[in-house]
């Protein structure tokens, strides 16, 4: 079972930091954080005991594929650790999210809360009603009622960040699933062996004006102005990291299409493999897909490096099936990720 123990611990070295924080024997949740900031962003809330209070005080949004329980369990623990925080937490997910959300904070008394107060935690809520529709939402102690913002059309884009955006796509789980890209925005490095000019603070200036193709900005470079773009050969462009989130789906062409179109050369992206192979016409019936379809999917569009997740509950005892699971997804992708490399030779 090492590899399968290995899987709790995945942590990346890169900026877009994530990790699993449930169990093999619990459900679904991801924390995501970046170098660069303070804050976390999960990707669902089922049950995840290694989830921390200081997590879920640190957590700026929440990204809820669907509201199936075992996806949805734990958002109670959130609300729990965040409602004295005066935070305003991002909840983004399907159509009704915002009911499902609203839902869950009327079920409890708020009669000591004050409706105004500053320690008072809120939350915006991006409702995917569609591909590419996004409407807002805003909750307010004590009733908590989903009060309109507005709706916007056609992008991709679900929730901006300081350093990445996340884009999302809709895909058939017998109800809509949301799956997500997180995407480092543009990043440089300083190449100060060929910089004549001492390092300061202007690099930072300089890279931020680099960012947003701000070629007239002027850059004080210690006791000189210089225009930003007869300085950018002082910069060289890094990679953007590409982060998947990929639960519960039907082993359709149509979602495959849409996996494929959005995650396409990702980085690292975690895969729902709920049942083994041996169990498709299971997962054909219940809308899921299998370990081999979906490391066949992932290898295809050339996923680097796919972390397979989320397995039935039924497996979770069973070594001899557990690895039945993780060999097929792991045989799978490597055959198809091989063969994506040599056709794009």
């Amino acid at each position: 079972m090492a590899a399968v123990i290995a899987l709790k611990h995945v942590i990346s070295k890169t900026m877009l930091r994530h990790e699993l924080k449930s169990r093999l024997d619990e459900d679904i949740c991801v924390l995501v954080r970046t170098d660069s900031a303070r804050w976390n962003y999960l990707c669902d809330c089922g049950l995840a005991t290694e989830l921390s209070v200081r997590e879920c005080l640190e957590t700026l949004a929440v990204f809820i594929s669907h509201t199936h329980i075992d996806h949805f369990i734990d958002f109670d623990r959130l609300i729990r650790h965040q409602v004295g925080t005066g935070r305003l937490v991002t909840v983004c997910g399907p159509k009704d999210i915002q009911q499902h959300v609203s839902s869950k904070l009327r079920g409890y008394n708020w009669n000591l809360v004050q409706q105004g107060e500053e320690t008072n935690a809120s939350y915006l809520i991006h409702e995917w009603v569609a591909e590419q529709t996004l409407v807002r939402w805003k909750l307010e102690a004590p009733e908590w009622l989903p009060v309109f913002l507005d709706e916007t059309t056609s992008s991709d884009c679900i929730f901006q960040g300081e350093s990445f955006d996340v884009r999302a796509t809709l895909l058939d789980h017998g109800t809509p699933c949301m799956a997500y890209l997180f995407e480092e925005h543009p990043r440089s490095t300083f190449l100060i062996e060929q910089s004549p000019y001492p390092p300061g603070p202007w690099i930072k200036t300089l890279q931020a004006a680099w960012k947003h193709d701000l070629l007239e900005e002027q850059i004080a470079v210690h006791d000189q102005i210089i225009k930003a773009q007869d300085l950018f050969y002082l910069l060289e462009k890094q990679p953007s990291q590409k982060l998947g989130y990929v639960m519960d789906h039907s082993a359709t062409a149509e979602n495959h299409a849409k996996i494929e179109a959005l995650f396409a050369n990702a980085d690292t992206v975690y895969m729902e493999c709920y049942y083994p192979e041996s169990e498709y016409e299971l997962a054909v019936r219940n809308n899921h897909s299998t370990a081999k379809r979906s490391g066949e999917i992932c290898g295809r569009i050339g996923i680097k490096h796919p972390i397979p997740v989320h397995f039935s509950r039924r497996y979770h005892s069973d070594e001899n099936l557990m690895h039945e699971i993780l060999s097929e997804f792991q045989l799978a992708w490597k055959t198809a990720f091989e063969k994506f490399l040599l056709e794009k030779q």
